[in-house]
């Protein structure tokens, strides 16, 4: 990935899920050093609505266990030390508690269910990536309705790149 934000969007079953989730899986074994990858939501009540459960299948499916320690909170890495953490992204960009901002060594996120993330989430997040040549953030989402904040914040009516622009967002259309 060359990009600082990738943009994925399709309908249900698509897989977009699934291949964000092994590209995580790569993104972080090939990483050098230790640090913070950030799953996240809008809105996360528990871990049961995150995409952990999604994170341990593959690696048990692909028989990684011994790569990756899995916690009741986080997995770890084990070579590198990176950890996955989850987090309900509206609590973490509040003004009382920036811990999006503020995570230890965060290099790379990935927002789930992303149709329903706010203009506030995004404006905080996005210079987080921006200021750190090397962070990715992964954007999957259903797009239910012409407008969700996160397509227009990326592109235009006509899909042209908007505030990031084509440099740093690379779009990827996916349907089953």
């Amino acid at each position: 990935f060359n990009k600082s934000f990738i943009v994925l969007e399709g309908g249900r079953s698509g897989g977009k899920s699934i291949q964000v989730g092994k590209g995580t899986l790569l993104f972080i074994l090939k990483r050098q050093e230790d640090g913070t990858f950030i799953c996240g939501r809008e809105i996360q009540k528990t871990l049961d609505t995150s995409v952990k459960s999604l994170l341990e299948g593959l690696i048990k499916q692909y028989q990684l266990e011994k790569l990756f320690k899995i916690t009741n909170n986080y997995i770890l890495c084990k070579h590198n030390q990176v950890k996955i953490i989850f987090m309900g992204l509206r609590e973490g960009t509040a003004e009382k508690n920036d811990s999006v901002k503020s995570t230890y060594k965060a290099f790379g996120m990935w927002i789930e269910e992303a149709q329903t993330i706010s203009e506030l989430t995004l404006d905080k997040i996005v210079p987080t990536a921006i200021r750190n040549k090397d962070f990715k953030i992964f954007f999957t989402y259903n797009r239910q309705r012409i407008n969700t904040v996160v397509h227009d914040y990326f592109f235009s009516e006509n899909d042209n790149y908007t505030k990031c622009g084509w440099e740093t967002t690379q779009h990827i259309a996916i349907q089953y």
